[in-house]
Order: structure tokens, then C-alpha cells, then sequence
């Protein structure tokens, strides 16, 4: 292809080549769009995509690539979507990421081996759709400033090794995020943040459609102002330290599909009030402290599927479920 100077766009994806990816695509000096995604391609990305500088969009996800992605790639100006998910690299991201790519708007590099911390200028990339970063090896604290990526509609931070600052009791960066008015997706489990959820999480995005904040060693109450969220379809705060009652307030989450706070030490009893939430199917409640009796009411919840109240001091009462 090294002759085809005006070649601008090469669809490969979801076929069985193998191989590693030519360093002549370099040569395209036209080429705008590059997706080789779901194949099983191996080896390194060649320096030479660096060169492509009309590159908008660069998909190789899911595939075997392994080493570190060249840093030229992170300095094509023109990209608007880098795509290198599912795959074996590593390294850490360039401390001026979020100048070198002011036009990007999705960065998909979840379930790879970077690592290092999340460089503050991420927070410059003003066009940023989604962030999807999870199940790497990143460590130090969340940026606080990613309020600034006001078109941000999906934050996936899961499964790293990210902390909040040793300074601060609560999450600062949730606050800052109440910038993000069309936020849907906030999905920070399995990292060791230990901190507080502050009461202004209720002040972020109503069209948040799905929460996970499991396994993040959170402590204090659940903030009642998650009531204000009412697109949320999925909430999941299980396996941290959180104390407190199930807010009563739930009860308008109307189009809640799944509640999973298991594995806490919330006490009090079940409010009658999620009895409301028809559209629940996945109940989890299960390790707490909770007593009382079970809500006689889940009975009419006829679209729950699984419901976990084990492990608590709940007790039976009259025709319940």
C-alpha cells in the first residue's frame, strides 16, 4: 500500500489477520482513519504511525499488541478517537497528553498493563467524550480537575490503583465532576481511594444512568442527594465501609434496575419505600447490619430476578415476599 498516497480511510476490523501491523502504513501521508480492531494481530505499534498527521481516528483494540505505544501517537493533533483497548501494552501516558491531543474525543485504552499516574493535563482535553481507562496498573490520585471535561458523558477509572489525597477526607474529584452536565457513566470501583462520599455527589449530571463505586474502602453514609439521579438504572456501592441507613429517599429512583451496597455496615431496617422501584430485578443487601422485618411488599416487585438480604439480623414478618 506504501504507493497509495491517497488513501484515506482502511477498515480491517473483526477479521483473522494475523501478523504484526506494517510500518509502511506510515507512508499513508493522507490516511485519516486506521481501525485493525478484533483481529489477532501481535508485536509492537510502529513508530512510523507517528507520522500519519491527518489521522483522526486509530482503532487497533482487542487484539495482541504488546510494548509501549510510541509517543508520537500521543502527538497526532488531529485525533479524535485512539482506540487501543484489550490488549498487552504498557508504559505510562506522556505528562503533556491533554496538550498534544486538543481534538480528542474517545480514549479507550482499558485492559492493558500501563501504569504510572493519570496526568494532570488530561484534564485539558475539552472535547473528551469518554474516558475509559480501566483495569490497568495506574496509581497516585484521581486528577480533582476533571470537572473541566464539560462534554464528558462516560468516566471508567475501574480496577486500577488509584487513591484519593492523603490531605482530603471526601472524593474531591466527584465534586469537580458536577461540571460534567452530561455525565451517564461514573464507574470508579476496585481502586483504593478511601475516602468520603461528599453530599455534593447529588449535585452531579441527573442523566447518570449507572454508578459503580464498589471495593473503593468508602466510608460515612450514603449521600441522600443519589435520589436526584433519576435516569439511574444501576447503582453499585458494595464492599466498602459505608455506615449509616438506606436512604428513603431511594424510593424515587423509578427507573432502578440494580441495588448492590452488600458487604457494608449499613444498620436500620429495609424502607418500604423501595417497594416503589418496579422496575428493580437485582437486589443486593446481603453482609450488613440491617434488622427489622422484610418488607411484605417486595412480594409485589414482580420483575426482581435475584434479591440478597443474607448475612444481616433480619426477621421474618407477616406474608412477607
Amino acid at each position: 500500500m506504501d504507493n497509495l498516497s491517497k488513501l484515506e480511510e482502511i477498515m480491517l476490523r473483526r477479521n483473522s489477520l494475523t501478523g504484526t501491523i506494517p510500518p509502511s502504513f506510515g507512508n499513508l501521508s493522507a490516511l485519516q482513519l486506521l481501525t485493525m480492531g478484533e483481529n489477532n494481530i501481535q508485536g509492537n505499534i510502529p513508530n512510523e504511525l507517528g507520522n500519519l498527521i491527518n489521522l483522526q481516528f486509530l482503532a487497533l483494540g482487542k487484539n495482541n499488541l504488546t510494548g509501549i505505544v510510541p509517543e508520537a501517537i500521543f502527538d497526532i493533533s488531529q485525533l479524535h478517537v485512539l482506540s487501543l483497548e484489550v490488549n498487552h501494552l504498557s508504559g505510562s501516558l506522556p505528562s503533556s497528553i491533554g496538550t498534544w491531543l486538543p481534538n480528542l474525543e474517545r480514549f479507550f485504552i482499558g485492559d492493558n498493563e500501563f501504569s504510572g499516574i493519570i496526568p494532570m493535563s488530561i484534564s485539558n482535553m475539552s472535547n473528551l467524550i469518554y474516558l475509559d481507562i480501566p483495569n490497568n496498573f495506574f496509581v497516585g490520585n484521581v486528577p480533582k480537575d476533571l470537572g473541566n471535561l464539560i462534554r464528558l458523558q462516560s468516566l471508567s477509572l475501574s480496577m486500577n490503583q488509584l487513591t484519593n489525597e492523603r490531605s482530603a477526607s471526601e472524593l474531591a474529584f466527584l465534586t469537580s465532576l458536577t461540571n460534567c452536565v452530561s455525565l451517564r457513566i461514573l464507574w470508579i470501583n476496585d481502586n483504593p481511594l478511601k475516602g468520603i462520599i461528599p453530599s455534593s455527589l447529588g449535585n452531579l449530571s441527573i442523566s447518570l444512568e449507572s454508578i459503580y463505586a464498589s471495593d473503593c474502602r468508602l466510608r460515612g453514609t450514603i449521600p441522600e442527594g443519589i435520589s436526584n439521579f433519576t435516569n439511574l438504572i444501576e447503582l453499585r456501592l458494595s464492599d466498602n465501609d459505608l455506615t449509616g441507613l438506606i436512604p428513603t429517599s431511594f424510593e424515587r429512583l423509578h427507573k432502578l434496575q440494580k441495588l448492590v451496597i452488600s458487604g457494608n455496615r449499613i444498620h436500620g431496617s429495609i424502607p418500604n419505600g423501595l417497594c416503589h422501584l418496579k422496575n428493580l430485578g437485582y437486589l443486593d443487601f446481603g453482609s450488613n447490619k440491617l434488622f427489622g422485618a422484610i418488607p411484605s411488599c417486595f412480594g409485589n416487585l414482580t420483575g426482581l430476578r435475584n434479591i440478597y438480604l443474607d448475612s444481616n439480623g433480619l426477621v421474618s414478618g407477616a406474608n412477607y415476599l
